[in-house]
């Protein structure tokens, strides 16, 4: 690793994982799915962004709320910038 460094002047970062190899460590990945936000084409297109925005992020904190304890988020709050 040092010839090279030396010889291509180039950083030789070597990612390690599992069973030393450069394969990611196992991680669990939860997933809930919700409800889907029916979008109404015939509204006016600003009217109609905010509505299915405001629905979209009533669905996620509902989603999140209901699943919290189950994922280990248990007394974290859920915040949501727009």
């Amino acid at each position: 690793a040092e010839f090279l460094r030396k010889w291509f002047r180039i950083s030789t970062n070597l990612f390690v994982g599992r069973w030393g190899l450069p394969i990611p460590h196992r991680t669990p990945m939860n997933m809930c799915l919700g409800q889907p936000v029916e979008v109404r084409a015939e509204n006016e297109v600003d009217a109609e962004v905010s509505r299915v925005h405001a629905e979209y992020c009533r669905q996620l904190r509902t989603l999140y709320e209901t699943n919290q304890d189950r994922f280990g988020y248990a007394g974290r709050e859920l915040v949501i910038q727009t």
